[in-house]
């Protein structure tokens, strides 16, 4: 599976890759679910943030009956959702989908409108 450098190239995604990320993001729920600690706080909320992304990318499939435009897009809009609103960590399936550098650049962004939001409070 590429890896993506930006937002934009999103709108590149084809259907098996759209298909892959829903395998990808299974497997790491199962993987999760298998791992047996979901007492410990960090480990729920990967596991949480794994059921949610999976149920998702599922809805969205079995919604549209797997058909484009619809099941691609819905795919799409989830991959563009701003890091910020992401969940658990090692519950994300979309951390393995950009580039570190693409990473980087959206927290640095996010890190600098929270700080601009922040002086406008004062």
């Amino acid at each position: 599976m590429r890896k993506f450098n930006s937002f934009e190239e999103v709108d590149s995604l084809t259907d098996a890759e759209a298909l892959e990320i829903i395998e990808r993001q299974f497997e790491l729920l199962k993987g999760l679910g298998e791992h047996g600690a979901v007492g410990l706080d960090d480990h729920g909320d990967y596991l949480y943030a794994a059921i949610t992304n999976y149920a998702t990318l599922f809805d969205a499939y079995w919604y549209n009956d797997g058909q484009n435009p619809q099941f691609l897009d819905a795919v799409k809009a989830w991959l563009r959702e701003p890091f910020d609103e992401w969940l658990g960590s090692d519950g994300e399936v979309r951390f393995e989908l950009f580039t570190e550098e693409m990473q980087e650049a959206e927290w640095e962004r996010l890190e600098a409108q929270f700080k601009v939001e922040s002086e406008k409070k004062l």
